[in-house]
């Protein structure tokens, strides 16, 4: 359980740091701020679903 711990951990900081730029990223290519929003939850959700990523991620 402690390792799930960690990962949550981890991946709740790589959310937190990265969001927030990524969705900016994203808008400024799309037509809407609502799909830049889909797109970045659909990204860490793909992440999410591999748990040996986000640890391993040295430059996100």
């Amino acid at each position: 359980m402690a390792g799930r711990t960690l990962f949550d951990a981890g991946f709740s900081g790589l959310y937190q740091e990265h969001h927030a730029w990524l969705v900016r990223w994203i808008a400024r290519r799309t037509v809407s701020s609502d799909s830049a929003q889909d797109l970045a939850h659909d990204t860490f959700m793909r992440l999410l679903d591999r748990p040996s990523v986000p640890g391993s991620i040295l430059k996100p």
